[in-house]
């Protein structure tokens, strides 16, 4: 095993939570381990720019909002 476990909720539609786990299966990797990667992926891509609007203090929606605008726009 390559870490913890953690437990998360994804909400997407019902058809595209179907269409990420066939491509998960056409890579013969469980669903749990291809998030996983996902998540991995994303840090490394956050590694020269990490999220700066997000200051833990805002609560969870604004922060959330801030942190997708900065991912999605590359505001700083």
């Amino acid at each position: 095993m390559e870490g913890k476990y953690h437990v998360a909720r994804v909400t997407v539609s019902d058809e595209a939570w179907s269409a990420f786990r066939r491509v998960a299966l056409a890579h013969g990797t469980p669903v749990s381990r291809y998030l996983g990667r996902l998540v991995k992926a994303e840090l490394q891509c956050r590694k020269p720019r990490p999220v700066r609007r997000v200051s833990g203090a805002a609560g969870d929606i604004e922060d959330g909002l801030a942190a997708l605008r900065e991912v999605r726009f590359g505001h700083r």
